[in-house]
């Protein structure tokens, strides 16, 4: 039987080439989603691995090889991962029966036709095989052909590890854009593995105090940060701070304490580490040092005798240092030197001393030069000078090749105390500071003593009395006047002043002396006038203050009429009367009381008695009253000698008549005299040998006696001599005469029409 076979839509090798491109479709599928999990997976392990070296270098401030070994570790696995997740896979291959097989498993109701479909049209069976290969393509092609096995492929891992890697490379990414400084920083330390390249610390100590020396120069300036640029104090050049020369010496004086003082920007860590190695003897060791306020700490190293290295870290902090500290003697001053320059008025030369003592008393206005030298070279010295005014400081001028001397020069116008300060290239200052006092001789106004005779305080209009000047001067006079002030008795009128000059007064000579017989007449005062005057004298000063000027005593008296000053001198000559009564009295006393004296008495007796002693005392006591009453009688004569009066009292109208004033002085003045020195002293002799017992009773009795008598005559003498109120009588008769003609004359002239300045002469 003859079978007729009709032909089918789907051939088996039809259907095995259909089924074999959808499976390609889905290989290639397959291997895109492999390769985009494999490079998920690389990013995030890439990133992991970045972010945990910076986890690690930015907490530990890794040394190269760790971050060497990190980056050698990191690299290794992302090329594992390249080779497994990449490489491989993309070598991998994915045969249509396994591919088919998965389609299978994802569609069970297939029961393994797919994989029969895909085999038989690769077998190409003949005869009747053929016809059952052909009728099952026919029957199950369309239901093969409608699976589309490229939806079955599911990406979700893919997708999962895709997500997660665009993720972790977008954190990345976001990261290193909003901190660029950190991302860079990574980048040079565990990429390009830079040594150079430090991250910034939460922590950064600066230690105070150290010091920064200039290369050109070797001026030493404060601390200064590494790379700032600033003038150097000594040369003027721009000095750039070497990082590896930054700040990281001190000196101190040798045996003195060093204090470390650090300070914390930043995060303040609770302690400070100071590492330190001596030099000489190779001591080491570290202190932790606590913060004495919050950010602060303080360490001190005493006494030390040798150079010491120090280092300081803590916290997060980068080792800082070496700080080095050498020991250095302190500089002295060797010598000390003082010249003085008194002001050239003074005529006094230079006073150089060297090594001068503590204190030195200068003439006022001196100018005074220090000198000095050091131990040491110096980089400036100064003197503080402290008077009654603020202190102030003085720059010495540093000098000698050495550098080693200074000068420095001021004026002493008071007392001044100096200092003497200097610091050498390292700012170490002595220890003891040389001090000096000046006091200033201030130079006094020249002393001058005007002596005047004669004068008591009122005058006539042509009194003439003697002037004695003298003056002195430490350095030399410049002149000399006698100063007078004129005030007329109308208010109206200003007072006058007029200098006459001294020529007696030689400029530049210490000392002058002057005798004047001054004449009022010449001055014309009308009475009324007060007439004050003085010496005066200034010496050569001509510094500041200009020259100085002494005066006198102020002598003031009142111009008077003739009739006004000889009743002044008779209340005087009357007062003088009175006051010898009152002697006379007291001598009587005497002679009553040595009356009483009984030599011839017992012991009892002589106790009740006056003492002989006490009236000798009492004796003397009177005598100089006697003598008080000659002089002023004395004067009161010279007085009137010198206003002009004494014509007053001569002889009248009879010739040969002796002037009154010159019997005063023999009548009166005279015996006084005696009485005074001769007659009262031996009365107060006797009386003291008495009380001694060497003397006679009888003896002072009579002594005593005789010089009471010529009290008594005295006394009658000065009654009689009432000349002052005779001439005051007489004068005042003058003086009516002449008023009564003066307004006689006045009535002439009016009546007559001869008035002052009119017609009539």
């Amino acid at each position: 039987m003859t079978t007729t076979s009709t032909s089918s839509p789907h051939t088996a090798r039809d259907l095995a080439l259909k089924i074999e491109a959808r499976l390609a479709a889905v290989r290639s599928r397959l291997r895109l989603l492999l390769m985009a999990e494999g490079v998920a997976v690389i990013v995030l392990a890439a990133v992991a691995a970045a972010f945990g070296s910076y986890v690690l270098d930015r907490g530990l401030t890794l040394a190269w090889s760790s971050r060497a070994a990190g980056l050698a570790i990191a690299a290794a696995g992302v090329g594992v991962l390249i080779w497994r997740m990449l490489l491989t896979r993309s070598w991998i291959e994915l045969p249509d029966e396994e591919l088919a097989l998965l389609v299978e498993r994802r569609h069970p109701g297939l029961a393994a036709r797919l994989v029969s479909a895909l085999q038989l049209g690769r077998s190409a069976p003949t005869g009747a095989s053929a016809e059952l290969v052909d009728a099952f393509s026919a029957e199950e092609g369309p239901t093969l052909l409608a699976l589309n096995p490229v939806d079955d492929v599911a990406p979700g891992r893919a997708l999962g590890w895709g997500g997660g890697g665009a993720a972790a490379l977008l954190l990345a990414i976001g990261l290193a854009s909003g901190y660029p400084d950190e991302a860079t920083i990574w980048a040079q330390r565990n990429l390009m593995l830079r040594s150079d390249v430090l991250w910034p610390r939460a922590t950064r100590f600066i230690v105070e105090g150290f010091t920064y020396a200039c290369a050109g120069c070797e001026y030493v300036h404060a601390a200064f940060d590494a790379g700032e640029r600033f003038p150097c104090h000594g040369c003027d050049a721009i000095v750039e701070v070497d990082p590896e020369r930054t700040a990281t010496t001190r000196r101190i004086p040798k045996g003195d304490d060093a204090t470390l003082v650090i300070d914390a920007i930043g995060r303040f860590p609770p302690h400070a580490r100071v590492l330190y190695e001596f030099e000489e003897s190779g001591a080491s060791g570290h202190a932790e040092v606590g913060a004495i306020v919050p950010g602060r700490y303080s360490h001190k190293l005493t006494g030390l005798t040798e150079p010491v290295t120090v280092w300081i870290d803590g916290g997060d902090a980068d080792r800082i240092g070496p700080y080095r500290i050498e020991v250095e003697a302190r500089p002295w001053i060797e010598e000390l030197g003082v010249t003085i320059t008194p002001p050239a008025y003074t005529g006094l030369g230079e006073d150089v001393r060297e090594d001068p003592p503590g204190e030195l008393a200068v003439p006022a206005g001196s100018r005074i030069a220090l000198t000095g030298r050091a131990s040491k070279r110096l980089r400036k010295a100064w003197v503080d000078i402290t008077t009654t005014e603020a202190p102030k400081r003085l720059e010495a001028t540093l000098g000698g090749e050495d550098g080693r001397s200074f000068s420095a020069s001021f004026g002493v116008g008071e007392g001044v105390e100096v200092a003497i300060g200097a610091k050498d290239g390292w700012h170490l200052e002595p220890e003891r500071v040389p001090r000096l006092r000046f006091d200033a001789l201030p130079d006094t106004a020249p002393e001058v003593e005007l002596a005047v005779q004669n004068v008591s305080d009122i005058v006539t209009a042509v009194a003439e009395f003697p002037l004695e000047v003298s003056g002195k001067d430490d350095y030399g006079l410049a002149g000399g006047v006698l100063a007078f002030t004129l005030a007329p008795p109308d208010e109206e009128v200003e007072p006058t002043t007029e200098r006459v000059a001294f020529e007696e007064v030689v400029a530049g000579e210490k000392k002058f002396a002057a005798t004047r017989t001054w004449s009022l007449a010449a001055l014309a005062p009308e009475p009324g006038t007060f007439l004050s005057f003085q010496a005066e004298a200034t010496d050569q000063r001509d510094i500041e203050g200009g020259p100085n000027t002494g005066r006198s005593q102020v002598f003031s008296v009142r111009v008077v009429t003739r009739e006004e000053f000889l009743a002044a001198m008779l209340q005087r000559q009357q007062a003088e009367a009175r006051e010898f009564e009152k002697i006379v009295a007291g001598e009587e006393r005497l002679e009553a009381l040595l009356a009483v004296i009984d030599p011839e008495g017992d012991d009892a007796a002589a106790a009740d008695q006056p003492d002989p002693g006490a009236l000798a005392r009492s004796q003397m006591g009177l005598a100089r009253r006697t003598g008080g009453v000659a002089d002023r009688l004395e004067r009161l004569v010279a007085e009137m000698h010198a206003n002009g009066v004494a014509d007053d009292f001569g002889g009248g109208e009879e010739e040969g008549e002796e002037n009154r004033l010159d019997l005063l002085e023999k009548e009166v003045i005279a015996p006084l005299r005696a009485l005074e020195r001769r007659q009262l002293p031996g009365v107060s002799a006797s009386l003291d040998r008495l009380a001694a017992g060497t003397g006679e009773h009888a003896e002072s009795t009579r002594l005593l006696a005789e010089a009471l008598g010529q009290m008594r005559k005295i006394l009658t003498r000065m009654a009689r001599h009432e000349t002052l109120a005779e001439v005051i009588t007489k004068l005042e008769a003058l003086l009516r005469t002449e008023r009564e003609v003066i307004r006689e004359t006045e009535k002439v002239r009016k009546g007559t029409g001869l008035e002052p300045g009119g017609d009539g002469r």
